[in-house]
């Protein structure tokens, strides 16, 4: 006897502890406005935040107004030359263009950038070659220290390159590559250092 009323003693026991929980700790039934005013009140703070993460207008700081140079007192006559007028011939309308394609023997020309900026390039074939052929190269704009390798038409180049970071350029020309050896014009800071095989 004392062994059932052990064992019904731990079942209700046991029974009790598995019951529900009382009504006021119930936790609130959620209702639509409830719904609604939490969907509306997330819009209003998505909207806020946009609002906050968008750019606002910074104002450019103002240049420095260059002043005028007084003019010397001193002036010289210097004897007046008439010039040819310069005018756009068909050679150099052909030359002033993109040159995607090309005849004749290639060779291989690396370019080296050794400054301290990026360095946009234009490469320039001068018209002086076996076909006739000139205009623009593409060369990729170049990082610090970062080169690229091109295959070029043989021929006389002439070298641009605008250094971003620095703002300056350097350039030279009367590079020519008459063989089909690896050719090397290299960037620097101050100047353009042409190097053959």
């Amino acid at each position: 006897m004392k062994k059932i009323t052990l064992i019904l003693a731990t079942l209700s026991f046991l029974l009790s502890a598995c019951g529900g929980t009382p009504a006021e700790d119930a936790p609130p039934v959620l209702t639509g406005e409830d719904v609604q005013a939490t969907a509306l009140a997330m819009a209003w703070t998505m909207a806020a935040e946009t609002i906050a993460a968008m750019p606002t207008a910074t104002p450019v700081p103002p240049t420095e107004t260059p002043t005028p140079v007084p003019p010397t007192a001193t002036m010289t006559l210097v004897p007046t030359l008439a010039l040819p007028e310069i005018t756009n011939t068909p050679d150099t309308d052909r030359c002033n263009q993109f040159l995607g394609s090309w005849a004749g023997t290639e060779s291989t020309m690396r370019i080296v950038n050794t400054t301290k900026s990026t360095a946009n390039i234009s490469l320039y074939l001068s018209p002086n070659n076996a076909h006739n052929q000139c205009g623009y190269l593409f060369v990729p704009s170049l990082e610090k220290n970062q080169s690229v390798v091109m295959s070029v038409p043989y021929g006389t180049f002439s070298m641009y390159a605008w250094l971003v970071g620095q703002n300056k350029s350097v350039s030279g020309g009367g590079y020519g590559i008459g063989n089909p050896d690896k050719h090397t014009l290299e960037i620097r800071d101050d100047s353009i250092k042409w190097i053959t095989p």
